[in-house]
């Protein structure tokens, strides 16, 4: 997952192991407003309202821990 990170222009060495990483069958989810670089390799783009990132993050916890998927032990 890119979280509001470029790595196709910021960081090249990056953005080369996420390619090798989706070829060897990792999926790819930018979290970016804008259609970037690394939005254009990604298997889910989901292109949010700017400042609207914190909303979504919030209802990823709440769902992570209203269904349960989470390590209760950790």
């Amino acid at each position: 997952m890119a979280w509001g990170h470029n790595s196709g222009v910021s960081y090249l060495p990056m953005m080369r192991g996420i390619l090798d990483a989706k070829e060897n069958g990792a999926r790819l989810i930018v979290i970016d407003p804008r259609f970037t670089e690394t939005a254009a390799k990604a298997d889910l783009w989901l292109q949010i309202r700017p400042g609207t990132d914190v909303a979504l993050g919030l209802a990823w916890i709440n769902t992570i821990i209203n269904e349960g998927i989470y390590d209760g032990e950790f």
